[in-house]
């Protein structure tokens, strides 16, 4: 089996663990050499050792659940005066 494949695999298998635990999330997997960098991913599963090598999860934010519509601003009054949108503007 490939590096890319058994990446491919772990992440599948935690998504599906993880999917009511940790909605909004996917994990990443990336398996690394003993300096961090990342294997091929058409290495075999044998250029990857447990010994010294890592296997590395991070979490990154679902496309599905980041917010498509535009937060709607409205500038704010300070001291009675209005400001621009432009310089100061808040979130409601």
């Amino acid at each position: 089996m490939k590096i890319a494949e058994l990446e491919e695999l772990i992440q599948r298998s935690l998504a599906d663990f993880l999917n009511d635990r940790l909605s909004g999330y996917r994990p990443r997997v990336s398996f690394t050499d003993h300096s961090g960098r990342p294997k091929e991913p058409e290495e075999s599963e044998e250029a990857w050792s447990p010994e010294s090598d890592e296997i590395r999860i991070t979490f990154e934010t679902c496309p599905e659940t980041v917010e498509t519509e535009p937060a709607e601003f409205h500038p704010v009054a300070i001291r009675g005066e209005a400001l621009s949108a432009t310089v100061l503007q808040e979130r409601r």
